[in-house]
């Protein structure tokens, strides 16, 4: 592309292409690599880490919210995970589990499933989350987030997928969207993430995605 030709000429990093089904560039000034042993309910694996710094442009959710939201990072074509470190705090949960789980439960099912949706890729690793966040808030957040009126976000069709998912199986019913029921559940819905992951798991290998 013209954009990213003119960009590396100056000396930055560049990726286009789209973030929840809209386009918008990333662009940056430094990458450093590093390399983070990885725990995942299939089990612990090293991962490299690009982090990124110095961004000037960090796609249309940054560019609409004036920087108090945007993507956190991705995973590369290579299966390296690339981080905004400004977004996170390293030692935090966000990083840990949002960040680092997430995107390493992308880089793992990219690579065992080759022909993965965009929404299941999103379904698993939110359920990844829901695995290891240690309170309520996760689904809470994932609630908030639902919404299957756009089959082009994968993020929020994804979570109205687990959220539906999970009033099946906790309250017995279509759909709860409202966020205090959750108060005392998160037991229940860490269980629940686990047995829907593993059935989604089982699923995938039965349409010979592998």
């Amino acid at each position: 592309m013209r954009i990213e030709k003119i960009v590396k000429a100056e000396g930055y990093e560049y990726l286009g292409g789209y973030t929840s089904g809209f386009f918008g560039p990333y662009i940056w000034k430094n990458s450093t690599k590093v390399t983070y042993e990885v725990e995942l309910p299939s089990g612990i694996e090293p991962y490299t880490i690009i982090m990124m710094d110095g961004f000037i442009s960090r796609s249309w959710l940054d560019f609409i919210s004036f920087g108090k939201t945007g993507t956190g990072g991705w995973v590369g074509k290579d299966g390296t995970l690339c981080c905004v470190r400004s977004s996170y705090d390293i030692e935090s949960e966000k990083f840990n589990i949002s960040f680092l789980k997430h995107e390493a439960q992308h880089a793992y099912d990219k690579k065992r499933y080759l022909d993965i949706t965009t929404v299941d890729l999103e379904y698993r690793a939110k359920l990844v989350e829901l695995i290891y966040w240690p309170d309520i808030e996760k689904i809470k957040t994932i609630s908030s987030e639902a919404d299957n009126t756009n089959p082009d976000n994968g993020h929020s069709v994804a979570a109205y997928r687990i959220i539906n998912e999970m009033s099946r199986k906790i309250f017995e019913c279509e759909y709860v969207n409202d966020e205090k029921v959750w108060e005392d559940k998160v037991d229940n819905v860490k269980k629940y993430a686990s047995e829907l992951l593993e059935e989604s798991s089982k699923v995938l290998r039965l349409a010979n995605v592998v």
